[in-house]
């Protein structure tokens, strides 16, 4: 994906680098479907470290691709899904494996994410969601499979949001350390 290849891409007419006022090498592919898009190699290596995409010829990005770490992988998109010019969805992949294990949503379109989706053992699957469920720039529920068997273990809410949890639900029940040792339940007698 970081590196362009003139001979695969059947739908370009342009296939040119240039040289940008910011010292870029700069290669803007106009697809035969109406798309643009343009290719930055900043270090001049050859392979892209950035790439911005126009799939309906509005003039607006619809996706940004970056190399956020110089290591020739492009590891971040930023998606505009609704063409507003705003990014509405952020996707990471934090252990240069290929894979996004980091996505980031602004579900309302405020500008302010309010979702966040992690595969923190870079398995393949999501195990912790953290939301902002009423849009006031805090986090007020996360969603935890600690184990990583693709069942969540529990859910944690601030249902006053008042920046303090109050209610944590085991959806598994092996998750459960009430269940797991009942004496360590302090809402039971014993």
């Amino acid at each position: 994906m970081s590196e362009y290849d003139a001979g695969t891409d059947t739908a370009a007419e342009t296939e040119t680098w240039q040289d940008s006022p910011e010292d870029s090498h700069v290669l803007e592919v106009h697809g035969s479907d109406g798309s643009t898009t343009v290719y930055y190699d900043d270090n001049h290596d050859g392979v892209a470290d950035s790439a911005l995409y126009d799939a309906d010829s509005d003039g607006v990005i619809d996706r940004a691709d970056l190399d956020t770490d110089a290591d020739g992988r492009l590891d971040t998109s930023l998606v505009d899904a609704d063409d507003d010019g705003v990014v509405d969805v952020s996707l990471t992949d934090s252990n240069a494996d290929g894979e996004f294990d980091v996505a980031s949503f602004d579900t309302n379109q405020d500008g302010v994410v309010d979702l966040v989706a992690s595969d923190t053992n870079y398995d393949g699957h999501v195990d912790h969601v953290i939301a902002d469920t009423n849009y006031d720039g805090r986090a007020d529920a996360l969603a935890v499979d600690e184990d990583h068997d693709g069942v969540t273990d529990s859910v944690t809410t601030d249902r006053n949001y008042d920046g303090t949890p109050d209610s944590v639900r085991y959806v598994d029940p092996s998750a459960n350390p009430y269940v797991a040792d009942p004496s360590t339940n302090p809402y039971t007698s014993h």
